[in-house]
């Protein structure tokens, strides 16, 4: 501006001159002569310039006797590398320093002085991260650096997104305003810092949980505390703990709670001068607990029995202030309540345990057998056969219905036993229905080896079969002279319309009997449609290893009313998953083997070596079985329609 008005002064002096007018520098003769420059001044004679950026000089260019003139001025720099001039007198500056400007005109110069700093390359604000409270303030600052980081001291203009939330001032106070979230800005030279600031509803209660306790000395106890607002709403806010006593119990950053003496002491949580408390009563420890007697009679499935526990310290006081968690070591045989009440399930012997401060107390309580409301049902653990005693074990002599006393075991020991008050039978295994049964053994005066038949049933031979529906397998053995192995005479207790008797699934034994001392073993395989090969085996198991299995089949044993010993097997097609691309219909093999040696209940036990014929009873039937002698084996190929009606 000044270089600007020093050209129209000019200008206009020259005009005068023209027009022949006298001026305090020109000749008053004919002619007018201009004088010379006798002083050159340039404004500012001081400034600063940042890196990149520019400034414009102006001139004023004056005679001796003190009037402006236009003449012509050479601009110079001291350091091109620091800052450059224009012809017209526009410093832009190039690097850090100083540098002097000169002007000259007729031989007079002037001098400027500029210093060119470096311009702001970034803003910070520290924190970068503010939580306050409605009212609460906080001291921002702002740190300027440039392209070097170097720290610059320049002016910054303070500001808030939104006031509504957080103010601030021109010194970077910030004060909250009202919940909510925003950001504050510093800017300087064009650049911008932000921070971001969350302002939060202060804390009004502080809730202690529980906030009254027993604790016994030696234990731990967790207390929580849950800040609030005004209205009830939990706040995630820093929780302090302090203990009124701490010779008595004491706390630490969590809240938990150690009791160290008798006593009453006062837990305190504190958030934002806020408090809440725990009033804890610590009393002696338990050192024993006991449970009443069950008796000796069972409880019967459904019945109930009360128990109750009581605990005592080291003087042996009763404590009656105490509350005991009770649990049962089987619920298959007996539940129990909070309250110490047990409840009958099924036969069987259950632990009931009451604990407290970690010291418990147990009893035994035994559970009758379950009164069956299917009468011809056979209890599992009476059929015994050659040389297998009640339990399991091999035994020498007539076991009859009872364990024999190779066997030591009480009776009422073994599963579903039931003390009845049959006269003429005595002691037998409960079943209480429609139709009661005891079986007895038939024969046990076999030994070595056997020979046997093998018929399959003939729900097998005879059905068409499709993969939605179970498929049952079914085989009979009986000796040589027609007669079944292991028969049973089976003895009405009472009951009438009787049709059949069947083995239960021994799951609570705690023995592995067997029901024939022949070890038999089923193979189910799919085959190969074409070649009627078997390509993938499905089940290959003896069956007292699968006895009572609730996988893809179950396979066991029934008796039936006139003792025949039925082999069976629940093939559940639909549930199978077979491999690669093999599908569920079409061919398959069902193959019943009689083992040369296995074991029952740990104890080897020599088994049939032998089937010697086989009694097909296959007349007109869709799948006649087939016999491999030698290998002690017979088998039946069964086809298999897929549900759909697709497929074979």
């Amino acid at each position: 501006m000044r270089n600007h008005i020093v050209k129209h002064l000019m200008t206009g002096a020259g005009i005068l001159t023209l027009l022949g007018l006298a001026t305090g520098c020109s000749d008053t003769t004919t002619a007018p002569v201009e004088h010379s420059v006798a002083l050159v001044e340039i404004s500012p004679t001081v400034d600063t310039v940042l890196v990149g950026s520019t400034i414009q000089l102006s001139i004023t260019l004056t005679c001796h006797h003190g009037d402006t003139l236009d003449r012509a001025v050479a601009w110079t720099t001291s350091n091109p590398a620091i800052a450059l001039v224009s012809s017209t007198g526009l410093v832009t500056g190039v690097s850090r320093g100083t540098a002097v400007i000169t002007a000259a005109s007729e031989g007079k110069v002037g001098n400027a002085g500029v210093l060119i700093i470096a311009p702001v390359d970034g803003v910070s604000i520290e924190p970068a991260v503010v939580i306050l409270d409605i009212g609460e303030t906080a001291q921002l600052a702002a740190a300027l650096r440039d392209p070097e980081g170097n720290v610059l001291n320049r002016p910054i203009v303070w500001g808030s997104v939104d006031r509504t939330i957080v103010d601030v001032d021109e010194n970077g106070l910030i004060t909250a305003v009202a919940a909510g979230t925003t950001s504050i800005t510093a800017i300087s030279e064009g650049k911008t810092g932000t921070a971001a600031v969350t302002v939060r509803v202060p804390v009004a209660t502080v809730d202690v949980t529980p906030g009254t306790a027993a604790l016994s000395v030696g234990f731990t106890l967790q207390l929580t505390a849950i800040p609030k607002d005004a209205a009830g709403t939990p706040l995630d806010r820093l929780v302090t703990w302090t203990t009124s006593d701490a010779t008595l119990a004491t706390v630490d950053a969590a809240g938990l709670v150690s009791a160290l003496a008798t006593g009453s002491v006062t837990i305190t949580a504190t958030s934002q001068g806020k408090a809440g408390t725990a009033i804890l009563t610590l009393r002696v420890p338990v050192a024993t607990v006991t449970v009443s007697d069950p008796g000796t009679e069972p409880v019967a499935p459904g019945g109930t029995l009360q128990l109750t526990a009581t605990a005592r310290d080291l003087a042996g006081t009763i404590l009656a202030d105490r509350t005991f968690n009770w649990s049962s070591s089987d619920n298959g045989v007996a539940t129990v309540s909070n309250d110490g009440l047990v409840t009958g399930v099924a036969r069987g012997t259950a632990t009931i345990t009451a604990m407290v401060e970690g010291k418990s107390g147990s009893a035994s309580v035994r559970v009758a057998g379950e009164v069956s409301t299917v009468g011809n049902n056979l209890s599992y653990p009476v059929v015994f056969t050659e040389g297998i005693g009640l339990t399991g074990l091999a035994v020498t002599t007539d076991p009859g219905v009872r364990p024999t006393a190779e066997e030591n075991i009480l009776v009422d020991a073994l599963p579903f036993w039931y003390a009845g008050n049959v006269a003429d039978y005595g002691a037998y295994y409960l079943q209480q229905g429609v139709n009661t049964w005891q079986a007895e053994w038939l024969d046990g005066s076999a030994g070595g080896i056997q020979q046997a038949e093998v018929a399959w049933g003939d729900n097998l031979t005879g059905v068409q079969f499709n993969t939605h529906q179970n498929i049952r397998i079914e085989v009979v053995l009986n000796d040589l002279g027609g007669r079944q192995l292991s028969g049973f005479n089976m003895t009405a207790l009472y009951g009438t319309g009787e049709t059949e008797m069947q083995g239960t699934d021994g799951t609570t034994a705690p023995f592995t009997p067997t029901l024939y001392s022949v070890m038999p073993r089923l193979i189910l395989e799919k085959l190969d449609d074409a070649t009627r090969q078997p390509v993938y085996t499905a089940f290959d198991g003896a069956i007292y290893e699968a006895f009572g299995g609730d996988g893809p089949g179950s396979f066991t044993a029934e008796v039936n009313v006139a003792g025949k010993l039925i082999y069976g097997y629940n093939l559940m097609i639909q549930n199978l998953t077979l491999p690669g691309d093999l599908h569920k219909y079409g061919w398959w093999r069902a193959t019943f083997v009689l083992d040369d040696n296995g074991q029952v209940g740990g104890t080897p036990v020599a088994r049939n070596t032998a089937l010697a014929s086989l009694i097909a009873g296959t007349g007109g039937k869709t799948y006649p079985p087939q016999l491999d002698q030698a290998a002690n084996r017979t088998w039946v190929d069964f086809d298999v329609k897929s549900a759909s009606g697709g497929g074979h």
